[in-house]
């Protein structure tokens, strides 16, 4: 029951539940993988995939990974939630060899059980594996697939994520316009549809394209909001992030001392979820390089 409501991000009553029974999925994970139940294991580690991503739990990985090992008769249902949550956790930590094969795979299974809502989740992940390892074009395909699938088949929610998605390939030509265009109709269908993480990354990543646009005064304000919107919701995935791209936004307005602290604050709570580490090295040795401190920034 949980798992459609948390990708549906209804997170108000699912999250609090979750939060409480971690200690008994991971005891009854393991015993299923003990007793060689592979079909409890991987139903179990695919439903339970949208809490971990929300709450930054990169636990995930390693039960999914162990849950697919056995090559056991698996429904196919069930086998491609699990494989796209297995490519995904694979891609939250820069594994994009490990991440592109099950999310190819799960796409197919998708497209074979007619399951448009699942295939579109799936190219949005597929996309952002072709964007981060420099295929824009192929990237920029998949997530406009992505996004005229969400909108013939009729389903807001999917085509909210389609469209935030489809806008980072936009963001990579330059056309911050067009960007923010999607990020804003993306965060009115989140909106109205109650998915509240996804509406407050909408108004972050509204803050991010107007940071790169140069529109700072505008940036700073959506950055505030989207960054209060999540501290509603307590530990996400996505609250270092926010904090990461306010430190970008000091730093690009010439507020050297301040990004270093923002970058720094936020880089201690980002190791213990470990994605997009490398991000903030980049950004902070480009402080290091504005205070002149030019071997630090090499190093």
């Amino acid at each position: 029951m949980a798992e459609p409501e948390l990708w549906a991000q209804r997170t108000d009553v699912w999250l609090s539940r979750l939060d409480t029974e971690q200690a008994n999925f991971r005891v009854a994970l393991d015993r299923a993988l003990q007793l060689r139940e592979a079909e409890a294991a991987v139903r179990l580690a695919g439903a339970l995939y949208p809490y971990w991503e929300i709450r930054a739990r990169h636990e995930a990985r390693a039960w999914l990974d162990r849950a697919l090992a056995p090559k056991s008769a698996i429904a196919p249902s069930f086998r491609a939630k699990a494989l796209v949550a297995a490519g995904r956790a694979a891609t939250w930590q820069f594994d994009w060899p490990d991440g592109i094969a099950p999310l190819e795979e799960a796409a197919e299974l998708f497209r074979e059980l007619g399951d448009d809502e699942g295939l579109g989740r799936c190219l949005g992940f597929l996309g952002h594996v072709r964007l981060y390892t420099g295929d824009s074009a192929g990237a920029a395909a998949v997530l406009d697939d992505a996004v005229e699938l969400a909108r013939t088949t009729g389903e807001r929610r999917s085509l909210a994520r389609a469209l935030s998605n489809a806008a980072f390939a936009v963001i990579e030509v330059g056309d911050f316009d067009r960007a923010r265009e999607m990020f804003e109709e993306a965060g009115a269908i989140a909106r109205a549809e109650g998915m509240r993480p996804s509406e407050a990354l909408s108004i972050i990543l509204l803050g991010y394209t107007a940071t790169l646009a140069g529109d700072f005064e505008l940036a700073a304000r959506r950055l505030g909001e989207g960054v209060a919107l999540l501290d509603e919701l307590g530990d996400t995935t996505w609250t270092p992030v926010a904090q990461r791209y306010l430190g970008l936004l000091a730093l690009l307005r010439g507020e050297v001392d301040e990004a270093e602290t923002v970058l720094q604050t936020s880089l201690r709570e980002q190791r213990e979820h470990a994605p997009h580490f490398p991000y903030w090295m980049e950004d902070l040795a480009a402080v290091a390089a504005a205070k002149g401190e030019a071997l630090r920034a090499a190093t």
